[in-house]
């Protein structure tokens, strides 16, 4: 592997962590807390593979897999393990932590750790040597992609969660959507990555203009997870903010 494919990756990964902290603009958390969560998606990566090795006895892929066959692969050896290994460390981060006190907080802890684990996963992809041209152009592709997508069902995963400890009906619903909506995407996104490899040169193209028709969209959508739950911690900031005023000498 190119040392030099390296600088790319942290610099992104840099960018959306420093991005996704000046987003939290009430009660920002504790560094540590966050250095925490980044850690803990370090080691939701090799979580993951042992979830893995549990389905992958049970599906095969390759030229004789069926297309049914293939769509239950990419959710049970990919989405499925990689999210719930995710979802594993974000309970276990949040479980007893005093500082997850804002809607926000949710999105922000989960994509810590999401972008935690893509660190990891984007080094798994561009040490990959293995395969024609095409499949280690998709490989490095891939790799570069790894942190902004797993950002991406950071902020669904993070939102569903937020919403299931503060929400007082639903809750259930929410907890199920923690898990559900960054399941799907993250499969929908693997069958698109997936069936690249197997088209023409002009419909790869058309690929990748959809790829970056949907990455804008997704990039959109987060902004607005982001923004949604911080309207709902809006008031009450606002009212602590009147309070004080209030107590104030006159």
């Amino acid at each position: 592997m190119d040392p030099f494919t390296i600088i790319p990756i942290v610099l992104l990964v840099t960018a959306l962590m420093a991005y996704t902290y000046k987003k939290d603009k009430y009660m920002k958390e504790p560094l540590g807390n966050l250095f925490k969560a980044f850690a803990y998606g370090l080691l939701s990566f090799p979580c993951f593979f042992f979830l893995l090795f549990l389905f992958i006895p049970f599906f095969s892929e390759g030229d004789d897999a069926g297309f049914i066959q293939t769509i239950l692969s990419i959710f049970c050896i990919s989405a499925v393990p990689m999210e719930g290994a995710k979802l594993l460390f974000l309970w276990l981060l949040l479980r007893n932590n005093k500082y997850f006190n804002e809607h926000v907080d949710g999105i922000i802890y989960a994509t810590f750790i999401s972008l935690g684990f893509a660190s990891l996963e984007s080094l798994t992809f561009l040490s990959t040597e293995e395969g024609d041209a095409i499949e280690q152009t998709i490989g490095i592709t891939r790799g570069l992609l790894s942190a902004p997508v797993n950002w991406f069902y950071g902020i669904l995963m993070g939102y569903y969660y937020s919403l299931a400890k503060f929400s007082k009906t639903n809750k259930t619903k929410y907890a199920l959507l923690a898990f559900i909506a960054p399941v799907v995407v993250h499969a929908a996104y693997d069958l698109l990555m997936s069936s690249v490899a197997y088209m023409e040169p002009l419909y790869e193209g058309i690929a990748f203009i959809v790829l970056l028709f949907l990455g804008y969209q997704a990039w959109k959508l987060g902004n607005k997870r982001i923004d949604q739950l911080l309207e709902r911690d809006k008031p009450y900031f606002e009212n602590e903010e009147e309070e004080g005023e209030s107590n104030e000498p006159k």
